[in-house]
């Protein structure tokens, strides 16, 4: 099975050029915007509408923030249930901006985009009342299973905003990035993959199909409550930050069996709470090798009795160490227990190590990222899925894939080429 990209920057390691005209053939270049199509590095084809001078009132003043995290979407459905465009149900939040999610269409689309998405969807391989993403057909019916949901902010460029659409059941995904052009306009592309080269039959629908995606972008952009869906996305996740640990790692509330241990700290001010015992966290109490914030408070959080649901990325992005993520509306529930029993461990910190300064816990103004591996992690995978069974053909190694119905009659796949720099160049 070929490797499918599963992030926003995958898109770009194999298609470095997806929002340029290089590499691409242009199908149709109207008024409304452009469509164009080139091979797919994962197989079959990626169709590409390029959609400029998109208007949008009440812009947020970050434009990265153009797309809003799907838990934020399914939220405006369920406190606002007048927002019928589309039926979000969050499944699972695996991390900020980054859900499985279920989704249906909406009777509010009726009539809007049939024409583009009988298109698309046939060369998807998709039957014609599917949603595919943007494209809604004429009917409530639910996707395919479920779908992977993933925002990324200031991707390729600052101030770019990028969502990520992808099946679990189906190869079916798609990609969509927003640019601003000027004070309240932006660039956007929607690129999506198809098993069939565009036809040469459909030519004539080609044009109504680009004015069709780009009323619904529009209106996508600037749908019902949109500017307050951005507001509770920027206020959505507090970023909590550790610092001042020089002397040594933090301490948590010490557990039953650890109450014996020599370097235990004993405290008398953490009596009322139950919290007169501390002992020196260390990486491998939660199975880990080093040292992660979200993991410390987790323990944390378990041992003084809370349940929250901490996070080390944001947005596609994994956070440095000593940072994580929690939902504000979390944060403020458990907040002020949190800090009466970290000020305890404050305590019991100075009384175990001396010195006057103990690890302080504060909310941070913004997110700090780890530098960028993706690449490094997409060719691990290449390499992995190299473990295929393999057969010699005279002087060439070739990988021998499972074939699905219906590829009988497909030549053999010529070796794939190594991974190079920024551009993967996969032979399908």
């Amino acid at each position: 099975m070929a490797v499918r990209p599963e992030s926003v920057e995958d898109w770009f390691h194999f298609v470095p050029t997806l929002l340029e005209d290089e590499g691409w053939q242009i199908a149709r270049n109207s008024p409304a915007g452009k469509l164009l199509h080139r091979s797919c590095p994962w197989g079959g084809h990626l169709a590409r509408i390029s959609l400029r001078d998109i208007e949008v009132r009440d812009p947020p003043a970050n434009t990265s923030h153009l797309f809003v995290r799907p838990e934020v979407r399914a939220w405006a459905v369920r406190t606002y249930p007048e927002l019928n465009e589309e039926l979000l149900e969050v499944v699972e939040t695996l991390a900020p901006g980054h859900a499985v999610c279920r989704r249906r269409v909406a009777r509010g689309f009726r009539g809007r985009g049939q024409l583009g998405v009988l298109l698309l969807c046939s060369l998807s391989g998709s039957t014609p009342n599917t949603n595919n993403f943007f494209f809604h057909s004429d009917s409530d019916s639910e996707m395919p299973g479920n779908v992977i949901m993933m925002v990324r902010r200031n991707y390729p460029r600052h101030g770019d905003s990028a969502h990520m659409v992808q099946c679990l059941s189906e190869h079916m995904e798609c990609v969509t990035v927003g640019r601003p052009q000027g004070p309240n306009t932006f660039q956007l592309d929607v690129v999506m993959r198809v098993r069939s080269v565009l036809p040469v039959w459909a030519f004539g629908y080609f044009e109504p199909v680009v004015a069709s995606a780009r009323g619904l972008v529009q209106s996508f952009v600037n749908r019902p409550r949109i500017a307050e869906m951005r507001r509770k996305d920027m206020q959505c996740y507090a970023i909590l930050t550790i610092q001042s640990w020089r002397r040594g790692p933090p301490l948590v509330p010490a557990a039953a069996e650890e109450v014996a241990q020599e370097d235990v700290t004993t405290i008398d001010a953490g009596q009322r709470d139950g919290l007169t015992s501390w002992v020196r966290y260390h990486p491998r109490m939660v199975g880990s090798s080093g040292f992660m914030l979200s993991d410390y408070l987790n323990l944390f959080f378990k041992r003084i009795g809370e349940q929250v649901i901490l996070h080390q990325s944001v947005d596609g992005q994994e956070l440095l160490p000593y940072q994580c993520a929690i939902l504000r509306e979390d944060w403020d529930r458990v907040g002020e227990h949190f800090q009466r029993a970290y000020a305890l461990q404050k305590a019991a910190y100075r009384h175990s190590r001396g010195g006057r300064t103990a690890p302080s816990l504060l909310e941070s103004l913004g997110p700090r990222f780890r530098e960028d591996n993706s690449l490094t992690a997409l060719q691990q995978r290449l390499r992995e899925s190299i473990d295929a069974k393999t057969v010699v053909r005279k002087t060439f190694l070739d990988v021998e894939e499972p074939q699905s119905q219906g590829d009988s009659a497909r030549q053999r796949h010529r070796t794939s080429s190594p991974v190079r720099h920024t551009c993967l160049i996969m032979s399908h």
